[in-house]
């Protein structure tokens, strides 16, 4: 294999991007935008590594750079973020994080754009993160597929490897369990990852024999779950570790980042035309109402040749309606848009013929459905326990009848606790000559409400806290975000279970159940999740570290429960923490002291195998001589076989 070392000097094409962008401290990792105007790089030039957008003006320039607010300000100063991928229509962020609360110890995260500004980091769930690493996501042009990276051996000794992995939306836009790539791309120490805009080249960093170096490399996608065999990127790979590089939907140009002699910067340089990815066109513009100009958010569906691509995670934005939409040259496409309240709108790209990158802006426009409403006018129906208001005036008898008169309106108001308060104004028309008129009512039961709040041992609100709230039965993630103001109201499914995680800095974490099993009204359900403050004497006791009898081996259960203990840890490095086991009153009392100081060194051995530091840790056995109730049942029994975790020190 060849490679090709260049610098700044010797090859003119490479051009740096310049001050706006680059500094005198790192700059890598860079993501672009479809039209190549919106670039996300990683710096420390602010200190820490943070998330910086720039935007290219009129000229072709590039502007001065901003960090990413609402990623950098999610959690602590100490969380590692790293690895964006910039979504082709420019409305969502992946990218990689040890936010505290994940499934890993990094995860894929990800931001929506609102307006001017970023949600807050939204994690991808546990079909595409798993208990390890996950890292440098790259989103396809239509939202339907990421793909990332996972830990693996390393068979090279002082490289970290990697396995490449991807994951596919189902139809309801969630993610499926994430699959390896096939041979011939994983050979066993692959890397960074990138998908172009034509959803069917990929390039990626990877180690190949004989080099012991990391070079990039490009596949295509055959289809059938098939990938061409990699083809090195001789034009830019050198005798070191090459790694990153992006390139926008103009297939001309790639983005990449090395040491040049002049710092770690990002530059461009041209593409071989033989390896530019296939072309496309990119269909952007804003969706809007008609009549109030006001944006729409709706999925958009492609047909290619008449047959659905499955596009399901490609829409428009909800606070600008901005889309883009990018289509692959050789076929002709049909794009559907019916969101709900407005006529369908459909449009026909017939691209068989064309043979070259294009930008076509199209703003589109939504006409309301202009609907006829027939009324029944009338008043009865089967409101039994239910209050019946006829122009404010409640019914003391639901059964009567009352009169009515013709050419008039009545406001009807129906109101039941846990249901739904109708309000429907019935219009007599005139001329009407119907001695009994009929309507009824349905009652629709509203959802149960829930009422949580975050607060410390002295029940005082703990603002900036932390909230997951998961579905116990699909692990489907329902709400994950920062509380401002410490407290969460939400409305829930009926008849099922949920669990939520709290975390706040500088308090252990806590974790709880909502069980609405059986109920299927609007019940209303206050929640109080106690955090307990991080200050000398403080503990938290895991009952769910089950031990086998007579042993101090630890399950896999166990070391995931311990991974919420290696996260407060991480967010409070100035803490010991003494690991403390306890056992019942079954056996000597030598016998259980022993196996107590063993599980309680299992616990802290585990521990600084995930990299917590052993200064922070201590471990004691207490035996059987703290009972926490007595030792009179098998359930009592179980309550005293614990692990607690007390602060001992905090520096």
């Amino acid at each position: 294999m060849c490679a090709i070392w260049v610098t700044a000097q010797s090859d003119p094409e490479i051009t740096n991007l310049g001050s706006a962008i680059n500094s005198d401290q790192i700059e890598y990792a860079p993501s672009i935008s479809a039209d190549g105007n919106t670039m996300i790089y990683q710096s420390n030039k602010e200190g820490n590594y943070e998330l910086f957008m720039a935007h290219r003006d009129p000229s072709g320039a590039w502007s001065s750079s901003e960090v990413i607010e609402s990623i950098k300000n999610f959690g602590s100063a100490d969380v590692l973020i790293a690895g964006s991928s910039l979504s082709y229509d420019g409305n969502y962020i992946y990218f990689f994080a040890s936010y505290p609360g994940g499934f890993g110890i990094e995860d894929i995260w990800y931001v929506e754009k609102e307006g001017e500004s970023w949600s807050n980091p939204i994690n991808a769930g546990p079909n595409v993160n798993s208990s390890g690493y996950e890292g440098f996501p790259s989103i396809s042009a239509d939202g339907s597929t990421i793909y990332f990276m996972r830990t693996v051996e390393s068979p090279y000794p002082g490289k970290f490897c990697y396995q490449l992995y991807s994951s596919k939306k189902d139809k309801i836009g969630q993610w499926m369990i994430a699959e390896p790539l096939p041979s011939p791309i994983s050979q066993g120490c692959e890397n960074c990852p990138r998908i172009m805009s034509d959803n069917e080249t990929l390039i990626f960093a990877a180690i190949r024999e004989p080099s012991d170096n990391y070079e990039i490399y490009q596949s295509r996608n055959l289809g059938g779950g098939k990938w061409s065999d990699p083809v090195a990127y001789d034009f830019i790979n050198t005798p070191l570790d090459d790694k990153y590089g992006t390139i926008p939907s103009s297939g001309d140009l790639m983005y990449f980042n090395r040491d040049l002699g002049s710092g770690h910067d990002i530059y461009s340089i041209p593409i071989p035309l033989a390896l530019q990815p296939r072309k496309v066109v990119n269909i952007q513009g804003v969706l809007k109402d008609c009549s109030t100009g006001k944006p729409i958010e709706a999925q958009i569906a492609i047909f290619e040749n008449g047959k659905s691509m499955g596009t399901s995670g490609l829409k428009s934005n909800a606070f600008d309606g901005n889309f883009t939409v990018v289509l692959k040259t050789g076929a002709s496409y049909e794009i559907k848009i019916a969101p709900r309240g407005y006529v369908a709108y459909s449009v026909v790209y017939d691209l068989t013929e064309t043979n070259d990158y294009g930008l076509i802006n199209k703003d589109i426009c939504m006409e309301p459905f202009q609907m006829r409403q027939h009324i029944y006018p009338l008043i009865d129906g089967d409101t039994a326990t239910a209050s019946l208001f006829v122009d404010d005036v409640m019914l003391t008898d639901t059964t009567s009848m009352f009169v009515v008169e013709a050419n008039s309106s009545y406001l009807i108001r129906i109101e039941k606790e846990g249901y739904k308060t109708i309000k429907q104004t019935l219009r007599i028309p005139a001329g009407t000559r119907t001695a009994h008129l009929h309507k009824s009512y349905k009652l629709a039961a509203t959802k149960p409400q829930l009422n949580l709040r975050i607060v410390n041992n002295i029940d005082s609100l703990i603002k900036g806290s932390l909230l997951q709230l998961y579905d116990g039965k699909t692990r489907k993630v329902v709400y994950q975000g920062k509380l401002e103001e410490g407290f969460y109201n939400m409305e829930l499914e009926y008849d099922r279970k949920y669990m939520y995680k709290a975390l706040a800095p500088r308090h252990f974490y806590h974790q709880g159940e909502l069980d609405l099993t059986g109920i299927n009204y609007g019940k209303i359900i206050n929640e109080d999740a106690v955090l307990t403050p991080i200050e000398v004497g403080a503990k938290i006791t895991i009952n769910s570290i089950l031990f086998e009898t007579a042993s101090a081996e630890l399950t896999e259960n166990d070391k995931n429960e311990l991974k919420n203990v290696i996260n407060v840890l991480a967010q409070n490095k100035n803490i010991i923490l003494e690991i403390s086991a306890h056992t019942d009153d079954v056996g000597s009392d030598g016998n259980n002291l022993k196996l107590s100081e063993a599980r309680a060194q299992a616990v802290m051995d585990h521990l600084i195998s995930q990299k917590v530091p052993s200064r922070m840790l201590t471990s004691k056995g207490y035996g059987e001589s703290q009972p926490v109730v007595p030792n009179t049942s098998d359930v009592f029994r179980a309550q005293n076989r614990r692990v607690e975790f007390r602060v001992s020190a905090v520096k």
